[in-house]
């Protein structure tokens, strides 16, 4: 009975400890804002671009918004920041679902389809570091937190310089 007694003990210190590698599931998405409506060219068009610079924008916020937080790119041992980290990935992850729904019009020029190539390879870039920057929370491995910072960093800048090239130019 002692023993019972210690192990339940000791159980229950594990578990205050957070040594857990349980996390809390990111919230579902909404249904993502479908930008193929029957319109004009110029209207579906400017739909389109608006929902990729939009959320662009909303990942640069997210993102900023997270590291205010959690500055430096650190990995904190605070029973806060990995929740909040499955947080900030799910409203990333919403948002590149959002982005990947969107699509020009059928009939768009060469430099829309080929926008619309790079943002895709960007898009699936972006998710595939949220993935691993998840994988480094769940396994508190600090050494692969700091290179999702630096890659997660790296697209980013990747999404910015791509829809501020083509937008501009429209």
């Amino acid at each position: 009975m002692r023993a019972f007694a210690a192990a339940l003990a000791a159980g229950a210190l594990l578990a205050s400890c957070g040594t857990g590698t349980a996390l809390p599931e990111a919230a579902p998405c909404p249904t993502p804002f479908l930008t193929a409506t029957p319109g004009t060219f110029r209207l579906a068009l400017t739909q389109y671009y608006h929902v990729v610079s939009t959320g662009a924008v909303e990942l640069e916020t997210s993102l900023a918004g997270f590291r205010a937080r959690y500055p430096d790119g650190k990995f904190y041992r605070s029973e806060s920041f990995r929740p909040a980290f499955v947080e900030y990935a799910g409203s990333a992850n919403c948002q590149l679902d959002s982005m990947e729904a969107a699509t020009p019009p059928d009939d768009a020029d060469e430099n829309t389809t080929s926008f619309e190539s790079e943002l895709e390879g960007i898009l699936s870039n972006y998710r595939t570091q949220l993935d691993r920057g998840l994988a480094a929370i769940r396994q508190r491995n600090t050494s692969d937190y700091r290179d999702f910072n630096r890659n997660i960093d790296t697209v980013a800048q990747q999404l910015k310089d791509l829809v501020d090239s083509r937008i501009a130019r429209r």
